[in-house]
């Protein structure tokens, strides 16, 4: 098994995300609720390492979860690096593009692996 597909990796990340809020000036910020929490909580070096963390695990998991996705599907190769890096550098996009392709490639609407997409596989 791959590293990326490890349940422990995930756990790993989200642990030293708690660490470093916890080690950061979070009482600063009142909450997350609007663009300006957010700009507060950024003052603190170790609460900047916690957001970049906060992507990393997020675009790991998604970029984890297209390649089973896209293996399962039998979806080219080629299409799923293209996806994968944009998935690693600008996540949503990457996202987006996926699952255009998946639909374009499987006819594919739902992300329920054991209803639409078992019957097509």
């Amino acid at each position: 098994m791959n590293a990326v597909h490890a349940l422990w990796v995930f756990v790993a990340l989200g642990a030293f995300y708690v660490a470093m809020l916890a080690m950061g000036d979070t009482a600063s910020a009142d909450g997350l609720l609007t663009l300006d929490d957010y700009k507060d909580l950024q003052a603190s070096d170790a609460a900047v390492l916690a957001g970049w963390v906060d992507f990393l695990t997020l675009d790991l998991f998604a970029g984890a979860w297209i390649a089973r996705d896209a293996t399962h599907l039998e979806i080219p190769r080629w299409i799923l690096v293209v996806c994968l890096v944009f998935t690693f550098t600008l996540a949503p996009l990457g996202i987006t593009i996926y699952l255009l392709a998946r639909f374009k490639l499987t006819g594919a609407t739902s992300l329920d692996e054991r209803g639409e997409l078992a019957s097509k596989v």
